[in-house]
């Protein structure tokens, strides 16, 4: 009998396989405007196809890359108010973090805005397709800074959100620009004490602003769907409280 992979080493192996299949054109978030509460957490799947080509995309000769895509996420409170943060792990999208912070609106309200920053790595066997070929090998590092704004409908079942993006990704030799426009629509499916459920669709489009030789014109795009669990992290404190020991109670044998 074969022996059995306790839990820990196969969370261990699903969270760093995505380490060696990520590429870096897909800027799925998969988030709103809205920051993560101080006593929840959430946990983000994704599958998705990216295209991404040289040309104008009306030229019918253009040769395109799709790839599929499928991605795990996660965002996390912080201490100071209105900010949080994320992780990513993806095989389409850089690896990497980013913090958030929301400007405008509260949990409850109908329009929200933030600002965020993010950091990401694409492996040098992450790259770009033009049909069959390999347009180039390159390990990047990216830095990005999206603005979220989205607008929540029938008190939080349905939200809309529009994700502006500027990316440069470089290394030490080549580097590019990037404006990008995302567009994401969730649900929610499940409201329950303590724990909500999103189903979500999402798309991109984009286009590199300058860069270095085969980097200076690029087009990318891609459509998917993601799911999101928002869970409560403890309900006996209160946001910033500390967890108290209890008092050990001494039984009272007599009294006078």
């Amino acid at each position: 009998m074969g022996r059995v992979c306790p839990p820990s080493f196969l969370l261990v192996l699903c969270l760093s396989l995505p380490v060696f299949f990520s590429a870096c054109m897909s800027p799925y978030t998969y988030q709103t405007a809205k920051v993560v509460q101080p006593d929840e957490f959430q946990l983000m799947w994704n599958g998705a196809l990216t295209g991404v080509s040289r040309d104008d995309l009306l030229d019918p000769a253009v040769n395109l890359g799709l790839n599929p895509m499928l991605g795990f996420g996660s965002r996390f409170p912080m201490r100071a108010q209105r900010f949080d943060w994320g992780v990513q792990l993806a095989l389409e999208a850089p690896l990497g973090f980013d913090i958030k912070y929301q400007f405008v609106g509260n949990p409850y309200s109908s329009f929200a805005a933030a600002l965020s920053a993010g950091l990401g790595y694409s492996p040098r066997i992450a790259s770009f397709y033009r049909s069959h070929e390999r347009l180039d090998v390159q390990r990047l590092f990216h830095a990005s800074l999206p603005l979220l704004l989205t607008f929540d409908f029938n008190q939080g079942k349905t939200a809309l959100t529009l994700i502006p993006t500027y990316r440069y990704s470089f290394n030490t030799v080549v580097d590019y620009h990037a404006a990008i426009l995302q567009v994401n629509l969730r649900f929610r499916t499940i409201d329950n004490d303590g724990f909500k459920r999103y189903f979500t669709i999402e798309a991109h489009a984009g286009k590199s602003l300058k860069g270095t030789y085969r980097f200076d014109n690029l087009y990318f795009y891609g459509l998917g769907i993601g799911f999101q669990g928002i869970h409560k992290l403890d309900y006996s404190k209160q946001p910033g409280e500390k967890i108290r020991k209890r008092k050990k109670e001494h039984k009272v044998l007599f009294s006078y």
